[in-house]
């Protein structure tokens, strides 16, 4: 499981860990937990990239785990700022933008190193090799086996 944010990160602290469950954050958060890993995704200055938000934190651990195919479900960028966790967020003033320069290059470079297939049911223009599939198809074909 990734986590991004260290509200979320308190509220499953408090659960406790799930048996099986390994749970991964971004470096500066590591705790006893929640582990954290050095991301071999690197492009421009960056050189130890561990995503923006969950999503790009999931990808990045994804190729630091060797996974060498993902099927990114629920990518929405470019469609809506809203997310199903906003409710946990209630400090904040603003939806904030889920897009940004820095997040397309990352996606972009990952999509060099590792198959990305973005599961949605409206397909975009993204720069990299991403592959698509609606997600009937890939309910009725991967998401099956």
């Amino acid at each position: 499981m990734c986590c991004y944010d260290l509200p979320v990160m308190r509220e499953l602290t408090q659960r406790g860990a799930n048996e099986g469950v390994s749970y991964w954050t971004r470096r500066r958060f590591g705790t006893k937990m929640f582990q954290t890993f050095d991301s071999g995704i690197r492009y421009r200055q960056f050189q130890n990239v561990n995503g923006f938000c969950s999503g790009t934190l999931a990808l990045a651990l994804a190729h630091h785990l060797g996974v060498r195919s993902v099927f990114l479900l629920g990518m929405d960028w470019q469609i809506t700022n809203e997310s199903l966790y906003d409710d946990r967020y209630t400090w904040r003033a603003f939806q904030p933008n889920k897009t940004s320069r820095s997040k397309w290059d990352f996606l972009e470079v990952a999509s060099r190193v590792m198959e990305i297939t973005v599961v949605h049911d409206q397909p975009r223009e993204f720069a990299g090799d991403l592959g698509w599939m609606d997600v009937a198809a890939f309910r009725d074909g991967v998401g099956s086996t």
